[in-house]
């Protein structure tokens, strides 16, 4: 096994919880995309960005807010406690009130900021 931080983890796992994250980060993009075009004001609504499949946590951010997280292709928006299923390719690096800002590290980082490289974001 690798190891991400301290911990021991699967790095078959890596690959799927990155994969599974940057599925979610897509759909926000399009939700993003969608509410500048047709000028929809307030908060964004989002979906949970954690390694569950299942999730479907929705999170309101501001669009500056969203910028942000959108700004480092190792980020991703994850529901309160939710960062737990990272298992280890994961660590939240900032705290707000309704959602957290995970940092994918280790192989999970490098997988995620090569597919948002390949969706051109």
């Amino acid at each position: 096994m690798a190891q991400a931080g301290s911990k021991e983890v699967d790095p078959t796992s890596a690959e799927r919880i990155a994969r599974n994250d940057a599925v979610f980060r897509s759909a926000n993009e399009a939700i993003a995309e969608a509410a500048d075009e047709y000028d929809v004001e307030g908060p964004l609504p989002v979906i949970c960005e954690c390694a569950e499949p299942t999730c479907k946590e929705i999170l309101r951010l501001t669009r500056e807010e969203y910028r942000q997280v959108r700004s480092d292709p190792r980020t991703f928006l994850n529901a309160p406690r939710h960062q737990v299923a990272a298992r280890g390719w994961g660590e939240v690096v900032a705290e707000h009130e309704g959602y957290v800002v995970v940092r994918k590290i280790g192989r999970a980082g490098d997988i995620a900021a090569g597919l948002a490289e390949a969706d051109g974001r």
